[in-house]
């Protein structure tokens, strides 16, 4: 799943994310939008390395998963 959340930022001063076309690219896209802009990736893609962000994900998928799954 931490493959798909690589991002780049448009050009041209529009703040656009672009995920990295991977195998979890859809439940990304689709899912952490319900609670946050895809920016957010790239603030912390800096600061957390791979266990940071299997925590991060896991915490949110655990206090924040949809009641119909």
């Amino acid at each position: 799943m931490l493959a798909g959340l690589s991002a780049a930022t448009a050009l041209a001063g529009e703040e656009t994310v672009h995920l990295t076309d991977a195998p979890a690219h859809d439940m990304v896209a689709s899912r952490c939008v319900t609670c946050h802009s895809l920016d957010y990736i790239t603030m912390n893609a800096p600061v957390l390395d791979r266990a940071g962000w299997e925590k991060t994900i896991r915490k949110m998928i655990d206090r924040f998963r949809r009641s119909d799954q």
